[in-house]
C-alpha cells in the first residue's frame, strides 16, 4: 500500500542538554499530526521501539527546524517520509510507514501510562488482527 501523508522524525534538544526524538504522523491532508515521543531514532532500522503518545501536534512541524518558544528548545529533522494511519484506537495502531530503513506496516500495542510498544506485525505484533 503507498503510503500518502507527511510523517517527520524530529530531534528535540532541552535547554538541560538532554534529548529525545518527537515523531509526527499525518492523518489527512490537513488536520493536527498524530505525535510520539521517543527515546531513539527509529528510520535507521526494524527493531521494535517505545514510543509514548503525546497530545496532537500542529501541521507547522512537518516543515519547522528551530527554536521552540517558551525556552523549550529546539527541534531539528532527523528523517521524513510517508505514512498512511491505517486505524489508530487508544489500545491499537496500525501505520504504514517509510522512514528512513523503515518501510512496511507497522503494529503499535498500547503498554498502559500513554505508552506503545511498535514493531513490524510479522514479527508477533499481530496488530491488523486484533481490529473489530
Amino acid at each position: 500500500m503507498p503510503a500518502s501523508h507527511p510523517t517527520v522524525l524530529l530531534r528535540h534538544d532541552l535547554p538541560d542538554g538532554s534529548h529525545h526524538f518527537d515523531w509526527m504522523l499525518a492523518r489527512d491532508d490537513d488536520g493536527p499530526l498524530l505525535t510520539f515521543r521517543l527515546d531513539r531514532d527509529i528510520s535507521r532500522d526494524g527493531e521494535p521501539f517505545e514510543g509514548e503518545l503525546l497530545p496532537d501536534h500542529r501541521r507547522a512541524y512537518l516543515e519547522y527546524e528551530g527554536p521552540i518558544s517558551g525556552n523549550r528548545g529546539s527541534v531539528a529533522r532527523v528523517a521524513q517520509g510517508r505514512c498512511e494511519v491505517k486505524q489508530e484506537g487508544a489500545e491499537r495502531v496500525l501505520i504504514w510507514l517509510e522512514l528512513g530503513h523503515r518501510v512496511g506496516e507497522l503494529g503499535g500495542i498500547h503498554q498502559g501510562q500513554g505508552r506503545f510498544l511498535f514493531g513490524a506485525p510479522e514479527n508477533g505484533l499481530r496488530i491488523s488482527q486484533d481490529f473489530g
